[in-house]
């Protein structure tokens, strides 16, 4: 699956949400929590990057490209929180960044009393 500019800067931004890191654009960098000027974080396409994320949140990680499903699952407890197929790799990163979006709006629905 592509992702258009908007959405990935979304994602970008809930996935950092998640890991109670702000996130501020600031062209070609990208101020992440700790790490005052981060050369364009992006872990939709940095496998260490997705990986820190994953370990951060705990997520547990199913990849499943070896059978006819052909695809990866993401799990935060026992849900079941992203599923893509496509380019193993990126498919990983993308079911990774998905998941803690997920976990980031999740988080936002709480800190704005909706949750």
């Amino acid at each position: 699956m592509t992702l258009g500019d908007s959405d990935a800067m979304e994602l970008l931004e809930l996935a950092a949400l998640a890991v109670d890191q702000p996130l501020v654009w600031q062209t070609p960098y990208v101020t992440f929590g700790d790490f005052a000027r981060v050369p364009n974080w992006n872990p939709l396409v940095n496998d260490w990057e997705a990986f820190r994320l994953a370990v951060k949140l705990n997520l547990r990680i199913n990849v499943d490209f070896d059978t006819e499903d052909k695809c990866v699952h993401v799990f935060w407890g026992e849900r079941a929180s992203a599923r893509e197929t496509g380019e193993p790799l990126a498919a990983t990163r993308l079911a990774i960044v998905r998941a803690a979006a997920q976990i980031g709006l999740e988080k936002k629905g709480k800190n704005d009393g909706n949750g």
